[in-house]
């Protein structure tokens, strides 16, 4: 899955310059700048106020901390620190540095407990190491695992509490430097104690396999005042790439391109998507978590070039259809978007009902996300809106992406979304912190038809749904999850999701330490106010998440060990019983 830590400062020390440290007045310098940027560009500044009580503002105790701190390594922790503070999947601290400590196998929170899900038997030997997949890490150095999690959750923040824990979860047997600073003081052994499934308990001594170049230091730093210059990078509409072996749908299928893919990035942050998330098993994979049960008819999913994974299964007098999706940011969105209205076609013709899962899905391209939703609601549906940060990066932006689109000659569509874009982040540009009003990004409105062939018929799935979703499903997948259920569409099964509700952009960060930021610089915005008992009522996804229907945990061990198998029987239980009796 994806850790998720927040702050900056990119170090490029060469472990023979180890012993030069900034100085106070730099790193000062360094914790200001990354308090401004954030201070700039950071879009749910007053909902954090509100919900997690802690003003990015306020900066005095931070830094006199920074002051205090004895090395760059401290100084690290500390930016790291006040970055988890906003409990935001999407702001991160990345440090530029290779180094890795791995212990050669993974665990996952299973039932409230840690337990191993994944082990590299090339580097574990099993005559050495016996204990297998299903047993629980109690201990590593003498420290409980459930309390190594609690005092390490800052290099691990995920939205959520179990996000939270489960990101945390993978540092304990993989520390990268990258996003734990102090990993470069790493032992060379642990002392693992495992309790295995007998209840014994049993002690080892793994080597940590070390990679990379450890840095102690930001190195030798000239004492000059100056500051990095600080920019979002906004990419170039996107081309969809036509891979080999996709059939073509005899339906009229146009995929609109990404306007101003800066705010349609709804994804975690390429930083965040470390190698310590790769242990997160199934996490932007094609074929889902569990494994299919007897009797599933699979049609998408074993070939290189699928980019979903589907099939049909009979259960409660019903033919039920299954749609994977992995990630909305695939390698080609165009032939991508292909395959899905080919399968949507296909399942409207031969199931009764249809699920449909995002589960482990990390995000993407919220506009691409948007398109697939023309698929499966067949009435005219309200969309997400965006509540954009404005800043005269924007302004300048949007501005530039409008004169190029009339230049070009664009569909009337663009040049609307892009002046209405435009219109609102200036006036809000005109205000103190200003933010604009939930605005639509993909579209000139937020009102959005459903999908038709070339004769105007609409071809949007219309039988009953389903959509199954985890603590995994990120950012653009909460966009789709929202408004499936904004739009009544269907039931939500399975757990609430990460609560990651905005976009992301990426700035050049801290001068002397050389950092680079993520920052959410706009906040989802559901059709209406979301009421829980553990946050303020408001409509956004930042947080709060989308909560299912019908609450169902596929992270139990009898799952683990059985492949899921009851979390399935489960989901595959409450379709059909959906499409009998309507609820």
């Amino acid at each position: 899955m994806t850790r998720i830590v927040m702050s900056v400062c990119v170090l490029l020390v060469s472990s023979g310059l180890a012993s030069a440290q900034m100085t106070i007045d730099q790193k000062t310098s360094d914790f200001t700048q990354l308090a401004a940027t954030f201070a700039k560009n950071y879009a749910p500044y007053e909902w954090k106020v509100l919900s997690q009580n802690f003003d990015l503002f306020k900066i005095k105790t931070w830094i006199e901390r920074v002051k205090a701190s004895k090395n760059d390594l401290e100084f690290m922790d500390i930016c790291v620190e006040y970055v988890a503070s906003l409990n935001d999947a999407h702001d991160t601290v990345i440090f530029q540095s290779d180094f890795a400590a791995d212990l050669g196998f993974s665990v996952d929170l299973y039932d409230s407990v840690y337990l191993i899900d994944f082990i590299n038997r090339s580097q574990l030997r099993a005559t050495a190491y016996p204990f297998q997949i299903g047993d629980e890490l109690v201990s590593i150095d003498g420290v409980a695992s459930a309390k190594w999690v609690q005092d390490n959750l800052k290099y691990g923040i995920a939205a959520n509490p179990r996000s939270s824990a489960r990101f945390t979860a993978d540092l304990i047997t993989f520390r990268p430097q990258s996003y734990i600073p102090g990993a470069v003081n790493l032992p060379d052994r642990a002392e693992v104690v495992v309790k295995r499934q007998n209840g014994m308990l049993e002690t080892y001594n793994i080597p940590w396999a070390k990679s990379g170049t450890p840095l102690f230091a930001v190195g030798p730093v000239p004492g000059l005042n100056f500051n990095a210059v600080k920019k979002v990078k906004l990419g170039g509409v996107r081309k969809a790439d036509e891979d080999p072996g996709v059939d073509e749908p005899e339906l009229e299928v146009k995929l609109k391109p990404s306007l101003v893919p800066g705010l349609s990035n709804m994804r975690l942050p390429e930083g965040k998507m470390r190698p310590g998330l790769k242990e997160i098993l199934n996490l932007e994979a094609v074929p889902p978590i569990f494994a299919y049960p007897t009797g599933f008819t699979q049609r998408l999913g074993r070939s290189g070039f699928d980019y979903f994974s589907s099939g049909t299964y009979s259960a409660g007098g019903s033919k039920i259809g299954y749609i994977r999706i992995p990630t909305f940011e695939p390698s080609s969105q165009g032939s991508a978007f292909n395959q899905f209205a080919t399968e949507i076609a296909y399942m409207q013709g031969n199931t009764d009902g249809l699920i449909l899962d995002v589960m482990r899905n990390p995000g993407g391209d919220a506009c691409y996300g948007e398109a697939l939703l023309s698929y499966v609601i067949p009435t005219k549906f309200r969309t997400i809106g965006y509540e954009i940060r404005a800043t005269a990066f924007w302004v300048n932006a949007l501005s530039g992406e409008l004169e190029y689109y009339k230049a070009i000659g664009a569909d009337a569509w663009m040049i609307r979304t892009l002046q209405s874009l435009l219109t609102g982040v200036k006036q809000a540009y005109a205000e103190n912190r200003g933010r604009t009003g939930p605005v639509a990004i993909c579209d000139w409105s937020l009102d959005i038809n459903p999908a038709v062939d070339r004769t105007g018929k609409i071809v949007a799935y219309s039988k009953p749904m389903m959509l199954v979703t985890d603590e995994i499903s990120i950012s653009a997948a909460e966009m789709f999850a929202a408004v499936f259920q904004d739009n009544q569409r269907g039931i939500v099964y399975g757990m609430r999701t990460m609560g990651a509700g905005g976009s992301v952009g990426q700035f050049e960060g801290t001068a002397f330490s050389e950092s680079r930021v993520t920052v959410t610089q706009s906040l989802m915005n559901r059709k209406n106010p979301i009421v829980t008992s553990d946050y303020p009522t408001a409509p956004y996804v930042e947080n709060i998440g989308v909560r299912p229907d019908i609450e169902a945990d596929y992270m139990t061990r009898d799952n683990l060990m059985n492949r899921g198998k009851t979390f399935v029987d489960g989901m595959f239980a409450a379709m059909a019983n959906y499409i009998k009796n309507g609820k």
